[in-house]
């Protein structure tokens, strides 16, 4: 996890700070229009929300990987650290999201 962390963190807390900015704003919208205490509770609510569907991402996608027989499951397991000091998971030009993370990135450096 270390090694992902030296390689993609930046990536990482420039998704992270697009959740949080964008929950602020909408939650801030919101609250103009139901008025300005109801904002912690409709903030709240939405990083509730999008907690829970990451987390339900994430098992399903664990399901998947997980599926196989208990031989299958020990090989992914025991590959995975490989994998990733391998750099198999890390953010490259060829990742479906680089361009945009990277902009963020370069955004956030420049605040």
């Amino acid at each position: 996890m270390d090694n992902w962390k030296l390689n993609n963190g930046e990536y990482s807390y420039a998704g992270t700070r697009w959740i949080a900015m964008s929950v602020f704003l909408t939650a801030h919208q919101t609250a103009g229009e139901l008025g300005s205490e109801q904002e912690q509770a409709i903030r709240q609510t939405m990083l509730t929300e999008k907690s829970e569907t990451l987390s339900a991402i994430g098992t399903e996608m664990i399901d998947e990987v997980l599926s196989g027989s208990r031989a299958e499951q020990l090989k992914i397991c025991n590959g995975f650290p490989d994998e990733i000091r391998a750099g198999q998971y890390d953010i490259t030009p060829e990742s479906e999201h680089y361009q945009v993370l990277t902009l963020m990135v370069e955004r956030l450096g420049k605040q």
